[in-house]
């Protein structure tokens, strides 16, 4: 934006005589945003008939100075152009409602420009063409209802004016160079007045060119759709990583903190941006943040990133949401290290158990809820105790699946050992650790039980065998006798020798 020098009001005297005389008070040197000297349309000049227009779905009563219809011509050309063009550009529609548009003198602020939400009252100087048309025009959302900075306000208004004007216009594509002393902000915005230097204005028209080439080279980067959607986003006070949002109407203007992250969530993320930190190093160096704290944001943001990538289809929990919103990056930087060992203990346990299905889990809702540290550090613990307990269910698998001598498949005989494994998987997957722990315990318990069981059932078996056999045994010489004894002899007789005759 080229220098341009002092311009000093200059009202002609018969129309200063005529508005005064109705309460009319030039707003020439009023803000963006300021309340001071607006009047709704009902007091205009009566001399004037009020014009109704209606434009993109919005109602303007115009009215201009008595006989200049140039301004009056000028305004109506511009609002049938650039309202709509506006609201595709911004996405966003227009208030509703009627809207006053006033004819001012040419001011030093804005060239007089200036639009007061309250009386819903807009100023245009009658130097009026195209350009400052939109410059206006775009004032109707840009303002301090909005935006709580003015840089950003006035930054949005001349890069809606070079966009959305005529087509005439290039958007400030390069950002100037400062013409004053010391470091050159952002923060604390210049205001001219008839005492202002050269300089001094100078430095306005930096503040003014640097606001607007921060937003062309921001657009630029997300490109129309994403820039559409970071102003929607922001006008709906919806925050940038999902937590607490604000109802849009009477909510507190967006303030330069929550617009960055509108800007790096919602714009530059969805456009895959090469650079992460692209847009606060655009905003470095203008008084608006100190260097510690932009270095702790682009840490905190990487280790969001890097942890939402591997969360896969779980959501980032309000735990860790929060104090990014807040730029508390301490105890958010502290949550995602804890949420990240939940995310390690999640894929072992997955690893070690392949059935196992964390999504849609218990595991999940809790991970996705948790709103303080405490709530992650509860479900760490409870992780541990799914990694321990998945190891002793993967180590009584191996065991009912390996092979096994014969005294364990005797001690086994009678035993289901599959019953305890499929009790501890459905307890693992209810996230019930303990038990799930306990019952695949037993299982291994069986196992190593099961060589002693054998021994001891083999050694039964086979003293009941050797019993068996003795019994057999003396059954066999029991029936031997018996059967002899039917012969009319005994084993002994038969084997007597035979009785000596007696002697006479």
């Amino acid at each position: 934006m080229g220098i341009r020098p002092l311009r000093l009001a200059a009202p002609a005297m018969l129309a200063g005589t005529l508005l005064l005389a109705v309460g009319y008070v030039p707003a020439g040197a009023a803000g963006t945003g300021t309340a001071s000297a607006h009047r709704p349309a009902a007091v205009l000049l009566a001399q004037q008939p009020v014009i109704t227009l209606t434009a993109g779905g919005q109602t303007f009563d115009i009215q201009g100075r008595p006989g200049d219809s140039r301004w009056l011509a000028a305004v109506k050309s511009g609002l049938t152009a650039e309202v709509p063009a506006l609201e595709d550009l911004t996405g966003l529609t227009a208030p509703g409602g009627t809207i006053a548009i006033a004819e001012v003198d040419d001011g030093l602020n804005n060239n007089g420009i200036s639009y007061d939400p309250a009386s819903r009252t807009l100023d245009i100087p009658q130097s009026a063409g195209p350009s400052i048309v939109a410059n206006a025009l775009a004032r109707i959302w840009f303002n301090s209802t909005f935006f709580s900075d003015r840089w950003v306000n006035e930054g949005l208004a001349a890069f809606a004016e070079q966009v959305a004007g005529t087509g005439k216009y290039l958007p400030c594509s390069a950002m100037p160079a400062y013409p004053g002393a010391g470091d050159p902000s952002l923060a604390a915005w210049a205001t001219l007045d008839a005492a202002s230097t050269i300089a001094e204005q100078n430095v306005a028209d930096w503040q003014v060119g640097a606001s607007c080439a921060f937003f062309a080279e921001v657009a630029k980067a997300m490109g129309p759709g994403n820039f559409r959607d970071v102003l929607i986003a922001a006008a709906a006070r919806r925050p940038a990583y999902g937590v607490g949002s604000q109802a849009a109407t009477g909510a507190s203007p967006v303030t330069v903190r929550q617009l960055l992250d509108l800007i790096d969530e919602v714009g530059m993320v969805p456009a895959s941006a090469p650079d992460p930190d692209m847009v606060q190093k655009l905003l470095a160096g203008f008084g608006l943040f100190d260097t510690a704290t932009l270095a702790s944001r682009s840490e905190a943001r990487a280790s969001y990133h890097a942890l939402a990538t591997r969360a896969g289809s779980w959501s980032i929990a309000p735990a860790i949401r929060a104090p990014m919103q807040t730029w508390d990056f301490d105890p958010a930087g502290a949550a995602i290290v804890t949420a990240g060992q939940i995310l390690d203990l999640r894929d072992a346990v997955e690893k070690t158990i392949p059935s196992y299905l964390p999504n849609g889990s218990a595991v999940q809702k809790d991970f996705e809820t948790a709103s303080i540290q405490g709530d992650l550090d509860a479900l760490r613990s409870v992780m541990q105790k799914m990694s321990d307990a998945s190891g002793t269910i993967a180590h009584a698998t191996r065991l009912r699946d390996g092979s096994h001598s014969l005294l364990q498949t005797i001690g086994l005989i009678g035993t289901d050992i599959d019953i305890p494994i499929k009790h501890a998987l459905a307890d693992l997957q209810s996230v019930e650790p303990g038990k799930a722990q306990s019952e695949a315990q037993s299982a291994i318990d069986e196992f190593d039980a099961a060589s002693n069981v054998g021994l001891l059932r083999a050694a039964v078996a086979a003293g009941l065998l050797g019993l068996t056999l003795v019994l057999a045994f003396w059954l066999a010489l029991l029936l031997r006798r018996r059967r002899r004894r039917g012969r009319g002899g005994t084993i002994a007789g038969d084997l007597a020798p035979p009785e000596e005759a007696d002697l006479p």
